[in-house]
């Protein structure tokens, strides 16, 4: 199978040796589809051989709750374009997780986990990534930090919807990055909920005036303790 391209694998009961490497020869290959394998183990060279070819990898509702920095087996991609990580359990991810892949990942999906922040993807050089999507919606989120969001200069789409977001002034610079950043026809079609403060409760990020958005002392301690929006 040294010509195939697309392998969908999902639906299984798929577990690994850490010395097999399950993939090794299929040289050519471009899509692998790994979803719902909920007893699935991450050994560090389980993608031995799908490093310089493999565009998209989809590990989707597969119960995964870490990934060892040590062992990363995602670190080794050259092209990946598409990486699907929604519906797990993960908190967080590995430092530069994917950065043998910065100049080729154009979007991935972290949707429904539980991550509090936006995850660090590569290292600290800004400009140089190509990615455009970025989804985290449902998962933990209150705030975001815009160090985190502008190192990704290409970006132009972040799900945020059904998380905790706290829409105090530390967040009015997200409205001007979509203002900068996102197609302004849709912006009103975005479902980012404001949690807290309490008197911006269920109202939508993208329609507050910024005059609302103010700081006020032990206001960001009920962030942390309001559960994500359900948005399934």
């Amino acid at each position: 199978m040294k010509n195939l391209i697309y392998l969908n694998l999902a639906r299984n009961r798929l577990q690994f040796q850490i010395n097999q490497y399950p993939f090794e020869d299929l040289n050519s290959l471009e899509i692998l589809n790994l979803d719902r394998n909920f007893q699935l183990n991450l050994t560090k060279k389980i993608f031995q051989g799908l490093e310089k070819h493999l565009l998209e990898l989809s590990l989707q509702n597969c119960n995964l709750t870490s990934i060892d920095s040590l062992n990363n087996p995602f670190n080794r991609f050259e092209k990946l374009q598409r990486l699907k990580l929604s519906s797990n359990n993960l908190k967080i991810l590995p430092e530069n997780f994917l950065n043998h892949s910065k100049y080729s990942l154009l979007s991935i999906d972290l949707q429904r986990n539980f991550f509090q922040s936006i995850p660090n993807l590569f290292d600290n050089e800004i400009n140089s990534s190509k990615l455009t999507d970025f989804d985290l919606s449902s998962n933990q989120i209150c705030t975001l930090h815009k160090h985190q969001l502008y190192k990704y200069k290409n970006l132009k789409t972040i799900g945020l919807t059904g998380n905790p977001l706290h829409c105090d002034c530390h967040l009015r610079w997200l409205k001007q990055w979509l203002i900068q950043n996102y197609d302004y026809d849709l912006m009103k079609f975005l479902q980012w909920t404001c949690a807290t403060p309490i008197k911006l409760l269920g109202r939508q990020l993208t329609i507050i005036d910024e005059q609302e958005m103010i700081c006020t002392e032990n206001d960001f301690s009920q962030c942390q303790n309001i559960r994500p929006i359900n948005t399934t």
